[in-house]
């Protein structure tokens, strides 16, 4: 779409078939990333609070 935020009226907010991601650009480096997942994955079999969780019923 052309304008972010995408406005709040837009119907794409509630089509069935879409999920609204955040506009993210950034290198991945590999190392880093494998380390952020495996402790993301350990957080998450421990049951604690994992950062950038999306909440599905607030919609984002």
């Amino acid at each position: 779409y052309s304008r972010e935020p995408l406005p709040a009226e837009s119907p794409l907010w509630a089509h069935p078939r879409v999920a609204m991601t955040p506009h993210v650009a950034a290198v991945t480096r590999p190392a880093e990333a494998v380390a952020y997942i495996s402790h993301t994955i350990g957080e998450m079999e421990q049951g604690n609070a994992v950062t950038g969780h999306v909440d599905r019923q607030r919609g984002y």
